[in-house]
């Protein structure tokens, strides 16, 4: 810069010095400024696709782009995959999750885990083959409320024209088809390569697999089956998660601050439940419960050990013949042996697996 200050403060003895200075100031003006606005990089994806369980690979792999795609956000800063994340079990690892514009959810994210376990704390979605339209469409999720701008905003990507091609053929960038494809994506986040899974291959009842639980992951599976009465409401058959509509009020709470499924059926009956969620990758998905009030496995278990209120709902496994509430009675030996059982839940394979991660992370 001094040079220049030279050139110009003697153009008239330098003569044609001042030509150059000129040249200067004007390549100095083009340089590239020191800092640049981001520019979005297309999906990276195998040249073979990856092989999905269920449904068809094209579908699912245009699935896989739209769940991370933060152009699906009204503001482009988010995607489902924000919220949902492999490293958390495909949950946050906030109480509340920031949505397009930073809105702020009201409910912690529910782990996306065996699709029947998944359809949203209070069960507003009455069938999973309309699950993107819920998030893409509210307000403090994705804020997508526009279908034009939605198709728009795809068909302006250059890497969507060939892979909504492969999934659907002629021209088939729709709102219905980016819903289809999510749906695709999210039916094979599915685990099954837990450690429990790869001991119990065929369910409980056939006996050990290829490995064993140790004496502490064994002794936390008795208490579940048994004195911690975890299996009252958390199915090994099923994912180790309630069934489809299954609701229930643990007691979180004496007076109603959210009341769930009451907000979506308008029976008071209903009030204060909430959908009974996957433990699979459990220890993965903190925070816990529906408002994420809870840190840790320990502070879950020792709510079920002395916090649990005496709530209008209350469910009946917490209840004894006389409907008062029924502490359950864990030593800290016992919870430690039962938190140990629930790591054996943790699918690795699943959430390293390539074909549920982030495509745009290259």
């Amino acid at each position: 810069m001094k040079y220049l200050k030279f050139f110009t403060r003697h153009s008239k003895s330098l003569g044609c010095y001042s030509i150059i200075a000129v040249i200067l100031l004007s390549f100095s003006a083009c340089r590239k400024p020191e800092t640049t606005s981001h520019i979005t990089q297309g999906p990276a994806l195998p040249a073979q696709l990856y092989s999905y369980a269920n449904g068809d690979n094209n579908v699912a792999t245009l699935g896989r782009v739209l769940f991370y795609e933060k152009s699906l956000s009204l503001d482009k800063s988010v995607a489902c995959g924000s919220c949902h994340q492999p490293l958390y079990g495909f949950s946050d690892n906030k109480v509340f999750s920031t949505g397009a514009g930073g809105a702020k959810t009201t409910r912690n994210a529910l782990a996306i885990i065996n699709t029947a376990n998944s359809r949203f704390w209070d069960g507003k979605m009455p069938s999973y083959d309309d699950a993107a339209s819920i998030p893409l469409n509210s307000h403090i999720e994705l804020n997508m409320t526009d279908a034009k701008m939605l198709t728009g905003r795809i068909s302006a990507l250059p890497y969507y024209a060939g892979l909504f091609q492969n999934a659907f053929g002629g021209s088939s960038i729709s709102v219905d088809n980016v819903k289809i494809a999510l749906t695709s994506f999210l039916d094979n986040i599915v685990s099954t390569s837990s450690k429990f899974d790869q001991c119990y291959p065929n369910g409980l009842n056939a006996g050990p697999g290829t490995q064993n639980l140790s004496a502490n992951e064994l002794a936390g599976l008795n208490l579940f089956l048994g004195k911690a009465k975890c299996v009252s409401c958390h199915d090994p058959n099923n994912g180790f998660g309630g069934g489809i509509g299954q609701f229930a009020d643990i007691g979180l709470d004496a007076n109603y601050s959210d009341f769930g499924r009451g907000n979506i059926s308008f029976s008071s009956t209903d009030n204060g439940k909430f959908q009974v969620p996957s433990l699979k990758n459990i220890a993965l998905s903190a925070p816990y419960m529906h408002d994420g009030r809870f840190a840790s496995l320990n502070d879950v278990l020792n709510f079920f050990c002395g916090g649990i209120k005496q709530s209008p709902n209350l469910s009946y496994l917490l209840e004894d013949q006389n409907g008062i509430v029924s502490q359950i009675s864990l030593s800290d030996t016992e919870k430690q042996n039962l938190i140990a059982f629930l790591q054996t839940l943790t699918d690795q394979g699943q959430v390293n697996d390539p074909k549920f991660s982030n495509p745009f992370v290259h």
